[in-house]
Formats: C-alpha cells, structure tokens, sequence
C-alpha cells in the first residue's frame, strides 16, 4: 500500500518464496523422512536398552541374576510381540559377551545424535530402574562407573548423569513410601523433604512455583512426547510410571501445604 505497484512485486515475490519454503517443509518427501527417521531412532533405542542391560548385568565379570532376573521381569511388563521379545533376549545375550562394547557404542552414539536429550535421559533412568530392582541397597562402583560412560556415549555431560541419579534415588525412596502409605511422623517428614526436591523446588517456593514446576517435570516425562521423540511403543509404560512418581510428590507437597494452613 505504501509503495504501490513496486510494493506489490516485493509482496508476490516474498508471497513465493514462503510458499516454497512451507510447501518443501511440508511436502509427503519430508514426512515421510520424518517418519523414517523415528522409527530408526526407535530401533536404536530398543537395541541399545537390552544390549546394555546385558552387560550391566555381567558388569561384576560374573552374571548377576538378580539384574538378569529383572530384565526378564521389566521384558514381560512391556507391550512387546513375540518377535519384539526374540529380539530384546538376543540384544541382552549378545551385551553379556566380551566384545559387545564396539556395538554398543555404536547404537548410543546414534541415540545421543538423533535421540535428544530427553530421551537420553530416559534410557539412562531405564537402565538405573533395571540396576536398583529388588534391592534396598546402593548399585556397585562398577556399576556406576559404567553407567557414567554409557552417559558420555549418548553425549551426555558427567555433571547431567550426576544429577539423573541423585535425582532417580530420589525419586524411589518416595515414590515407594507413597505407594506404601507410611504415616509414621519421621518418614512423613523425609518424604516431603524428598517430594520438593523431585519437583526442584524449595519449601519457600510459592504454590504457583511449585505447580509450573510440576508441569514441566510431567511434560518431560509424558509418555506420547517421549513415544514422539523414538521410544518404542512397548517400552511407554516405563514413560507412565515415571509420570505417577512425579505425580505422588506433587500430590504429598500439597497435602503437606494443606495442613500447615
């Protein structure tokens, strides 16, 4: 309108160029990249989950047959066909051997570039849920140790993974006094001091505070983000459990914000 005819040229010509742009970006080619390259990242996924667990459970030279004995309880948890479950036994087989290292760098190497960093996030937490099952004890130096370098191959920094397990201790402990409705008063007062650092708050933090970090914590770890990201299907559960974790310290901070007033 202010520069007439000459102004009218400009607008077809930027009219164009963002059509072409949109129209490339939004083309079946594109999606269907898209689409390929998620289902990629999925196979990686499902890959280096088992392979891992495999040598996690061999990671004392020994095998240790309780970590064994919950991958195959976490396998039957999971929405997994008969061939999904060939695979995930063969995966965990072939990382118990003595030159699975070389593959398995090679699957978290491709999860650490085309993955993101939330669902890296999400495979270590999978990993350390398989190595805390059953056990009210800490996981072993080597344990860690090796975790830690499954950490940098999914190009994670050592400072991140520190604060995934401190985090998924956390996280644990109140989530199985929740699940377990302790009320003794010593217990009730350890639970909400774990529930506020679950949600990364401070007990001076404002309810409003509290409840916009709660939602971003639940979005992280929402189960069709993460399946949108490259997790499996058969492996949302895993996804929702977390969810309902970060959903009892919520629910404990605002009982214990109810009575206080």
């Amino acid at each position: 309108m202010i520069y007439g005819l000459i102004g009218a040229f400009i607008g077809i010509y930027i009219g164009v160029l963002l059509h072409k742009y949109f129209f490339k970006r939004l083309s079946p080619s594109n999606f269907s990249g898209l689409f390929k390259n998620k289902k990629k990242v999925e196979e990686y996924f499902f890959k280096a989950t088992f392979l891992v667990m495999g040598k996690l459970a061999k990671i004392d030279s020994v095998v240790n047959k309780r970590e064994i004995k919950a991958a195959q309880d976490w396998m039957s948890k999971l929405k997994m066909n008969e061939a999904e479950k060939l695979n995930a036994r063969k995966y965990f087989n072939q990382g118990k051997q003595p030159d699975s290292e070389a593959e398995i760098i090679s699957a978290l190497t491709f999860l650490g570039k085309k993955g993101g960093k939330l669902l890296c996030r999400f495979f270590i937490e999978i990993q350390l849920s398989v190595a805390y099952a059953d056990t009210h004890t800490e996981i072993s130096a080597k344990e860690v140790l090796f975790l830690r370098w499954v950490s940098k191959n999914l190009s994670l920094s050592l400072r991140y993974f520190n604060w995934i397990y401190n985090y998924f201790r956390i996280q644990r402990d109140i989530y199985h006094r929740y699940k377990k409705y302790q009320a003794y008063h010593h217990t009730r007062i350890s639970s909400i001091d774990n529930s506020y650092k679950i949600l990364g708050v401070s007990k001076k933090a404002s309810d409003a505070e509290v409840k916009k970090s709660y939602r971003k914590l639940m979005s992280q770890h929402h189960p069709d983000k993460l399946v949108a990201r490259g997790l499996p299907e058969s492996m949302s559960s895993m996804a929702k459990q977390k969810s309902q974790e970060i959903q009892a310290a919520y629910d404990e901070v605002k009982k214990h914000r109810k009575a206080k007033m």
